[in-house]
């Protein structure tokens, strides 16, 4: 496996395989992740995976499809290995991972749970927000995005070769701003300083 540069950004990782009385097996790929250390790891994992698929395939069918044997995930087997993986590994606060436990467990487990990791499809993104239209869109943008940052750290570990999807969020409105006029302002003012100095002082 070699990492070098990608001529248009990012990292190239090529790989070349050779197998007794089979042609050579070479794949060139663009990584979809960042680092050189990433890609390098990346690269790893998918030789992993094409030597899986080409020693256990017949041997009068050498060229077929690059697919890993092994079965993909599914979104509720994966989350566990990511908790653990990823969230503890990076000791990210108390309070975001359980923020995205209560995310996984209320709402992406019961829409994606059975679903293979890399059979999430933009239909299945768009009802998962319909489904939700009771909610604040910050809110359904928060749960996508962890659901993002799970096919991403399963891209990153050669669980799945790519994303299976665009995830685009919710539009946003921003909250409209109250300004006081000058009369309102005088008024909040001359109340705060009959209370007391630090009252005053923190209004001005």
């Amino acid at each position: 496996v070699k990492v070098r540069q990608y001529k248009r950004g990012g990292w190239e990782v090529d790989i070349m395989l050779t197998f007794p009385g089979r042609p050579a097996i070479r794949e060139r790929r663009k990584s979809p992740v960042g680092s050189k250390s990433a890609a390098k790891r990346w690269g790893e994992e998918r030789e992993r995976q094409l030597i899986d698929h080409y020693t256990n395939t017949e041997p009068d069918d050498p060229r077929r499809p690059s697919i890993s044997k092994e079965e993909v995930p599914t979104l509720a087997a994966f989350i566990p290995r990511y908790m653990k993986g990823h969230c503890e590994a990076n000791r990210l606060s108390p309070a975001t991972i359980a923020q995205k436990t209560s995310s996984f467990q209320c709402h992406l487990l019961p829409a994606f749970g059975r679903r293979r990791l890399d059979r999430i499809t933009a239909e299945d993104i768009q009802r998962f927000k319909g489904e939700r239209a009771h909610l604040e869109p910050s809110t359904v943008n928060l749960h996508l995005k962890h659901l993002k940052s799970v096919l991403s750290v399963a891209m990153e570990w050669g669980v799945i070769v790519t994303m299976p999807t665009r995830i685009k969020k919710l539009k946003e409105v921003e909250p409209e701003a109250h300004f006081y006029d000058f009369e309102e302002f005088d008024r909040l003012v001359l109340a705060a300083e009959r209370l007391d100095a630090p009252n005053g002082l923190l209004v001005v």
